[in-house]
């Protein structure tokens, strides 16, 4: 019963990995969002500037290499990424005004329309109290970063925030994982999506017939050690019977009958 035990946790732990393989295996991962329809990446003709951070708080490590590692958010979606940490300004005091402040900020100092430019706007307190978080498109990206988009780069960037990764980490990841999603195939995503679905299902049923198996093994076993233990008491009785004299018998027989009498006796009272 106890390796019957064992084996049922063992299969329980296997079918628990075969269920994260499926699952991570697809790139659909419970904190990712699905796309509604395909994306085209934009073919500008404008090269990738890398030069592309301003961190007025310096919470990131090392600019140049956070710069030049988002190229893959670029290569992916031909949308240019931009990235401004501003300091505390006293005089945006809604986030009516950061948000306009952003949108002025690209129309002076951007001449291409294949940014996509954003803003974090930090409090007084700039490393405890988190800011206000803000964006503005260059006319080309609307195809590509529309509100669907837009709406899984901030599930991302919210996911990320509060980890233990670094600023740099923090918006790499951000970057990556939103061109994955938005620029991936919807029908292919339904595709991996249905072949989730169909081994997780399969998983099952294998598990069911394994544990269905497993019960009747261990009811088996009950079964043939229970007859086991009659057949040895019963093997043991004869042997004492057998090597027990006549006369000893005879006299437990009539000591048996003897309690019996005195039992229906006192049970006629």
């Amino acid at each position: 019963m106890i390796g019957s035990v064992v084996a049922l946790v063992i299969v329980i732990m296997i079918a628990y990995f075969v269920l994260r393989s499926l699952n991570g295996g697809s790139g659909l991962t419970s904190n990712q969002q699905t796309i509604t329809h395909n994306r085209t990446k934009i073919e500008s003709g404008i090269s990738y500037n890398s030069n592309c951070i301003i961190d007025e708080l310096e919470w990131f490590d090392n600019v140049s290499k956070t710069g030049s590692q988002l190229k893959s958010f670029y290569d992916e979606t031909g949308v240019q990424p931009y990235i401004y940490l501003k300091s505390y300004d006293p005089s945006l005091t809604t986030d009516a005004a950061k948000d306009e402040w952003a949108i002025e900020y690209y129309d002076d100092h951007f001449k291409d329309e294949n940014i996509f430019f954003y803003v974090y706007f930090a409090e007084q307190d700039a490393d405890n109290d988190v800011g206000y978080m803000s964006y503005a498109n260059g006319q080309l990206v609307d195809s590509v970063m529309d509100d669907e988009a837009v709406d899984i780069f901030w599930n991302n960037i919210d996911r990320y925030w509060y980890t233990d990764y670094s600023t740099d980490e923090v918006f790499i990841r951000t970057f990556n994982d939103t061109a994955k999603t938005i620029m991936a195939d919807v029908n292919a995503q339904t595709n991996l999506k249905s072949s989730v679905v169909k081994g997780i299902v399969k998983v099952v049923v294998v598990l069911a017939v394994i544990i269905a198996v497993i019960v009747v093994l261990i009811i088996l076993i009950v079964f043939w050690t229970k007859k086991q233990q009659r057949k040895k008491e019963e093997a043991e009785e004869t042997e004492r019977i057998l090597n027990t004299p006549m006369q000893d018998l005879v006299q437990d027989a009539m000591e048996k009958d003897r309690l019996q009498e005195l039992k229906d006796k006192y049970d006629n009272q």
